[in-house]
């Protein structure tokens, strides 16, 4: 298997770290961090960049360039996208282009890449949903490889970290109700967290003495979903509510 990683950021290092475990040369584009290796020869090439555009208008230079560059590749995108970009590109370009959001935390982005809880593999071509089974099979401990339509997986990682932000703001509201009464929310936060139909994960309010849900994931894939819901004149209140109160909070880190 000859693999591409184009983007070095925290995704596209953390998996080349897992590839290269188990495959040999693989080829490495980011200029910016001094790599510019040819990806001709490739036969996948993981497009881990990071667009935070309206347009895509990044990701899709990129599709591009990839695209003239090698004619037989399948294309995998792993950074976020407004949901039908990938079907836009297949119908645009004429190739097989994939859509495999990454679930991440920054500080252990390794170990998250390396044994994550599920594997969701947005495509509809069923050789490149095996090839990529089988690719990742070799460098992943994971039991759940999901086959969905690209729309449904850029979707579904919209959706899991907007509500990790509705979960971020719940529990900063709740921490200041606490305060108020005089409560201990560490006694509130255990409590959630023994409840068996909740994962109290996101809900640790004012987390290292930060408020709110920042990083480079969640304040941009909140937006993503409700600009995208916004274009499709369909209303998503609480989401919206929940990106304002959660700049509200974001504020406050500055204060």
């Amino acid at each position: 298997m000859n693999i591409g990683i184009i983007g070095l950021g925290i995704i596209g290092n953390a998996l080349y770290q897992i590839l290269s475990d188990k495959f040999q040369d693989i080829k490495r584009y980011d200029p910016v961090k001094g790599f510019n290796d040819e990806l001709t020869d490739a036969d996948v090439i993981f497009i881990c960049i990071n667009d935070k555009s309206k347009d895509m208008s990044l990701i899709r230079e990129v599709v591009k360039g990839v695209v003239k560059e090698n004619k037989k590749a399948i294309i995998v995108l792993r950074t976020t996208v407004l949901p039908g970009t990938t079907d836009s590109l297949i119908l645009e370009h004429n190739r097989i282009i994939v859509f495999m959001p990454e679930f991440l935390i920054e500080e252990k982005a390794l170990e998250d890449m390396r044994e994550p809880d599920k594997v969701i593999i947005g495509t509809q071509n069923n050789e490149a949903f095996v090839y990529l089974l089988k690719l990742m099979s070799k460098a992943i401990v994971c039991n759940y490889f999901i086959k969905v339509r690209p729309v449904e997986a850029e979707l579904a990682k919209l959706v899991l970290n907007s509500l990790a932000t509705i979960k971020v703001v719940f529990a900063e509201e709740i921490y200041d109700l606490s305060n108020a009464l005089e409560a201990d929310y560490n006694n509130i936060y255990k409590i959630i967290g023994m409840d068996k139909n909740i994962n109290a994960r996101h809900l640790i309010a004012n987390k290292d003495g930060y408020r709110g849900a920042g990083g480079k994931c969640l304040p941009k894939d909140i937006g993503f979903l409700c600009n995208i819901a916004k274009k499709m004149s369909i209303n998503i209140p609480l989401v919206d509510l929940a990106k304002e109160l959660n700049l509200h909070y974001l504020k406050m880190r500055d204060n």
